[in-house]
């Protein structure tokens, strides 16, 4: 430094400036040379900067800091050398001899011919170099070896020009590696062929596993729309079911049911309401009024109505009425000798009363049972 500035103070303060810059910038530093190097840019750089702003220093010796600036160089160069040497001298043969005439003879590879002899004694690669006629053609013959590590990469197309030279100069002359090569052009082919047919077989399982895929959505999809389909339909059966066929029976009480004058009467409207069971004998009526969505709606019933249900004439004329006389459907059955109402809770028992048709003394136990459970609305006697 003090080649430069011929200044001991102002010289140890740049150091001083050195090495706070480099702490500062640090992360600068990528490491293609050394950090001695590297301090001696940064010193070289702040000292020139000090003497262009100093003017007292402006006449500083040019030749010097030259001289200067070239020690930091060549002490560059000393490094890079010294780098090349040590990964040289870790090269094995016989490509440190190669490189070495490469570089440091720089002979061409149409040059120089390399021939790698192996001794019978054993391991040792020789390096013989062959001059021409003119005795300055040099041509590098290289040995199998080194063919054999160039060969994959040759024929994949992936070696310098000055290489596939080599490698074609080599093949001309020695059929081992000529056969290698159909044998790894082979072996490249058939890798191929099978990658073929490993994409076709895959492409057909991919195939078969869509087709599997897709049968199973078509089956899904048409499982789905059935049971859409029986869905609306059940939907519509218990729709329709509540509406037109569940039946709500209505008790006595409900009906207000009262005899007047002869006749039976009933707030509720008879008008699709009206049910009958004829006992097994035929001597017993049983009558009960019930209602569904249907009949509520078209039929509707007023409560401060009252409707006629029956007159009990007609119940005691059917009673007189001869077995030969001819009655119609309206007609009330010949020989009736009582009428009873049966409320809801006793409606299953009356249905059931023409399960025991084939057995008389049954039914007609069955019939006593249900009597005593009505309403009586007229009797014969």
């Amino acid at each position: 430094m003090m080649t430069i500035v011929k200044n001991q103070s102002l010289a140890e303060e740049i150091t001083q400036n050195t090495f706070y810059k480099a702490m500062t910038a640090k992360h600068t530093y990528e490491g293609k040379s050394s950090e001695f190097t590297w301090l001696c840019s940064i010193a070289k750089n702040l000292a020139i900067d000090e003497c262009r702003k100093n003017t007292k220093y402006a006449s500083f010796d040019e030749a010097s800091s030259e001289v200067s600036f070239d020690m930091v160089d060549n002490y560059e160069d000393q490094d890079k050398a010294l780098q090349i040497h040590l990964i040289l001298h870790e090269l094995q043969e016989p490509y440190k001899e190669v490189f070495q005439l490469r570089v440091f003879g720089e002979l061409s590879f149409h040059r120089l011919e390399l021939s790698l002899v192996k001794q019978r004694t054993g391991q040792e690669l020789l390096i013989t170099e062959h001059v021409k006629k003119s005795g300055r053609n040099w041509i590098m013959k290289i040995s199998c070896n080194i063919i054999e590590d160039l060969l994959p990469l040759y024929v994949d197309d992936m070696v310098s020009e000055d290489s596939r030279q080599l490698v074609e100069e080599h093949l001309k002359a020695c059929p081992t590696c000529r056969r290698m090569q159909e044998e790894i052009m082979r072996e490249n082919h058939l890798t191929d062929v099978k990658k073929g047919s490993d994409s076709v077989q895959t492409n057909k399982m991919e195939a078969e596993l869509l087709k599997k895929i897709r049968c199973k959505i078509r089956k899904k999809r048409i499982v789905s729309v059935l049971l859409a389909v029986a869905i609306v339909l059940a939907a519509g059966g218990i729709g329709h079911y509540w509406y037109y066929d569940k039946e709500n029976y209505i008790s006595w009480d409900e009906a207000n049911i009262s005899v007047k004058d002869g006749k039976v009467y009933s707030t509720v409207n008879p008008l699709g309401r009206m049910k009958s069971i004829l006992s097994v004998d035929q001597k017993n009526m049983f009558y009960m009024l019930s209602e569904t969505m249907w009949t509520h709606k078209e039929y509707p019933s007023d409560s401060n109505t009252e409707n006629e249900l029956w007159n009990l004439q007609d119940f005691q004329e059917a009673y007189e009425r001869g077995a030969d006389t001819v009655t119609d459907e309206t007609s009330f059955p010949t020989g009736i000798e009582h009428v009873y109402y049966v409320d809801p809770e006793n409606v299953k028992e009356a249905f059931k009363l023409w399960d025991y048709q084939d057995e008389p003394e049954k039914a007609q136990q069955k019939e006593e049972e249900l009597a005593a459970k009505c309403h009586l609305i007229w009797s014969a006697y």
